[in-house]
């Protein structure tokens, strides 16, 4: 326990004071007290005291000679402690009411090696008499306190041989204690610095000196020179010196600072005195030393900033925070050393400056020195673009088109009102899903090619469809617009109603394209394919006639009948026509269907045609979805299918098929068969009005030209491959993708 206090007692020399009376004063039973050198009570805690009738508050600020009432400087308690003034340490028992008590006092000393006071402790030893124990937690306490210690520990006997070290000594040395137990302690001293340290052990042990202060290099296991400050004792027993404690502070960084700041001295005051940066430092809050800078920025001279505290210049706002850091600096808190400040100079205007401080010592007194920016211009430039966030925030919530902010995760972020009014999401439903929640299935690859062109710097602008919350495609300009490096605003104007009377006017041309077409074809019928009829009814007429006069009426009514077949012939091409006319009438919107769907319906539709030639018809079934008018696209496969069951043949197996395959811009579809097939030569000209391959075969000669009309309608293609006889043959037709 002796050792303990002792070691205690060095290490209060040089940390904090306070930290050490706390932690004695907690980690130690009994009474703990500090005197300064005239035997005044500074600090006193503990159990103890209550035990012995006392009260630290009562006694804090009395001379032991007030507490025992006494004047008498040889009773024991004084005579003790002026013994501790004169640098001995004193350890003592005494049985006090039944109980046996054990009392440690030892000097204090200041940096210098001064001694400033003392130091006391009294335990309560009565049950450590009773049980050894009691003595073996006191020494794991000690051996607590001597392993932990931040600093190095020696301990050597007085040949100067090395008999302890805790673990700050063997990590600062590389050494463990085992390599050093039993060595001399030159063996981690500098050469040069041998002959310093046999002196000080000689010293010691001839002349019993109680405390010696110094530095000394040392050289650690990897070669590392150590510049130290060392603090040795004896160690005494029963009044005899048996040994040295050496307590060792690692000063190499802190004397290496030192001398690169003596060495660098001039040179730090020509960068601050000619560095456009603002340097100060002060001392308990009061200049003592600015540089030009800061006499530029403030407005102050040198001589009056020196005569002035910072308070004077910090902006009233920042006091209290100012104020409240420095408190958590000083409890030795953990914060960030750069922080923005506002002060005002001597024309009363407020300048922002950012500030990084350092503690530091400097001519022996804690100070503080701080360099410093002025960003006046940034924080304007920052509440400028507060302002413009404000007006921009006020024009997204605001303005006539649906606004999406995305990040560049392609999440949404935020949207404005006219954006739920246009698509029917709110906004809990949008934030935080995809920026392709609006996006057709066919239109994915080009919300992905807009979202490549807008990461590149690129501003996308483009008409374009988006579903609304229903389902229903709306026509939309939509404009996407990099949003910082955090994202990008997709923009949408409303341009349906635009689209609708577009869209109205391109059908009303197409319909008049289509009637100048159909007048074309029209004028040619009647000049050839419905006049053919009108000749034989005619001509027949004429004989029916004849043959009436004559009273040749078994002639006369086979004449008849040819005018009724040419007749019915003349109805048939009329109808025909008429359906033909219909084809440039929009009856039906466009809307997105699955064209396999569309052909499943048809082939039901055909399933008695179809069975009765037993026919095989396949359907692809991952035919696309295309947007269209669902009944002529319908009505263009039945033309087709039912061509191909009339121009089956004879074929063993006969099959048709409904496919597509993909095309740049656009879908192709087919309807294949494996029946008579078609002629090279007749490949453009059976879409032509009325050409039959086979006059002879039932039907108009109309159906493929309904199909061209119908697809070229809808701004597609429509062609016949075939090998040529009993090759089959397969029809297309394209329609564009939306």
């Amino acid at each position: 326990m002796f050792d303990k206090l002792t070691d205690l007692i060095n290490i209060s020399s040089v940390r904090d004071p306070d930290l050490f009376q706390t932690y004695i004063s907690k980690k130690i039973p009994g009474a703990v007290w500090n005197t300064d050198s005239d035997l005044r009570i500074t600090f006193s805690n503990g159990s103890g005291l209550i035990d012995m009738g006392l009260k630290a508050e009562e006694i804090l600020g009395l001379t032991l000679f007030d507490i025992f009432e006494t004047t008498d400087s040889t009773s024991m308690p004084i005579a003790a402690h002026l013994r501790a003034l004169q640098g001995e340490s004193i350890q003592m028992e005494a049985a006090v009411m039944g109980r046996f008590l054990q009392g440690f006092i030892e000097p204090v000393y200041d940096n210098s090696g001064k001694i400033v006071g003392t130091a006391g402790m009294v335990i309560d030893i009565t049950e450590s008499k009773k049980d050894a124990h009691a003595l073996q937690l006191s020494e794991k306490r000690y051996r607590e306190l001597f392993d932990n210690a931040i600093d190095a520990i020696m301990t050597l006997d007085l040949q100067g041989k090395i008999v302890g070290i805790n673990r700050s000594g063997e990590e600062l040395l590389e050494y463990s204690s085992n390599e050093l137990i039993g060595k001399d302690v030159l063996t981690v001293v500098a050469p040069e610095y041998h002959d310093l340290v046999r002196q000080m052990i000689a010293q010691k042990v001839s002349e019993q000196v109680t405390l010696t202060t110094y530095e000394v290099e040392a050289i650690s296991r990897e070669g590392r020179r150590l510049t130290l400050d060392l603090r040795s004792r004896l160690i005494f027993e029963e009044g005899n010196a048996v040994g040295i404690q050496i307590v060792a502070r690692d000063i190499t960084e802190k004397k290496r600072i030192q001398n690169e700041l003596l060495a660098s001295e001039e040179t730090f005051r020509t960068l601050a005195e000619n560095t456009p940066a603002i340097i100060y430092i002060l001392q308990e809050t009061k200049f003592i030393y600015v540089n030009p800078a800061m006499e530029h920025l403030i407005g102050y001279s040198s001589a009056e900033l020196l005569q002035m505290h910072f308070w004077e210049v910090l902006h009233p706002d920042h006091v209290e925070m100012v104020y409240q850091r420095y408190q958590a600096r000083m409890r030795g808190e953990a914060i960030s050393s750069g922080y923005e400040i506002k002060v005002i100079n001597r024309s009363g205007e407020t300048i922002w400056l950012f500030i990084n401080n350092t503690f530091f010592t400097f001519q022996g007194k804690p100070s503080i020195i701080v360099s410093a920016l002025d960003i006046t211009s940034r924080k304007v430039a920052e509440e400028a673009m507060k302002q413009q966030n404000e007006y921009l925030a006020a024009l997204f919530y605001n303005t006539p088109d649906g606004v999406a902010l995305c990040n560049n995760d392609n999440r949404i972020l935020d949207i404005n009102q006219r954006f739920e009014e246009m698509f029917g999401y709110s906004r809990e439903e949008c934030i935080g899903k995809p920026g392709q929640l609006l996006i057709p299935p066919l239109l994915q690859h080009e919300y992905e090619e807009h979202i490549r062109s807008t990461h590149s710097g690129r501003i996308v602008s483009r008409e374009t469809m988006r579903l609304n919350k229903n389902g229903e495609l709306l026509d939309v300009i939509l404009k996407i617009v990099k949003a910082g490096n955090y994202g990008y605003y997709m923009m949408y104007s409303d341009i349906s109603e635009r689209k609708q009377a577009e869209q109205l006017i391109q059908a009303q041309f197409r319909e008049l394209e289509a009637k100048n077409a159909e007048m074309e074809r029209f004028t040619y019928t009647a000049s050839h394919d419905l006049r053919s009829p009108l000749i034989t009814i005619r001509g027949f007429a004429g004989l029916l006639m004849e043959d009436i006069r004559q009273g040749k009426l078994e002639r006369a009514e086979k004449d008849l009948q040819r005018i009724l077949n040419a007749a019915s012939r003349m109805d048939d091409l009329l109808q025909a026509l008429l359906e033909l006319s219909r084809i440039g009438r929009m009856l039906n919107p466009f809307k997105e269907f699955s064209m396999s769907e569309l052909a499943a319906d048809i082939a039901e539709l055909l399933s008695g045609p179809l069975n009765q030639k037993e026919v095989t018809l396949l359907i692809q079934p991952d035919m696309p979805r295309v947007v269209a008018d669902e009944s002529r696209i319908g009505q263009v496969l039945q033309n087709l299918i039912e061509n191909a069951i009339k121009f089956m043949g004879d074929s063993e197996d006969p099959q048709i098929e409904i496919g597509y395959k993909e095309s740049p811009g656009e879908y192709i579809f087919f309807v294949s068969d494996n029946g008579v097939g078609i002629d090279l030569r007749y490949h453009d000209t059976i879409f032509g009005l009325f050409d039959k391959l086979d006059p002879h075969s039932p039907g108009t000669g109309i159906g493929l030209s309904l199909v061209r009309g119908i697809i070229e309608f809808h701004q597609g293609r429509v062609w016949v491959e075939s090998g040529g006889l009993g090759q089959g043959s397969t029809f297309y037709f394209s329609l564009p993708h939306v």
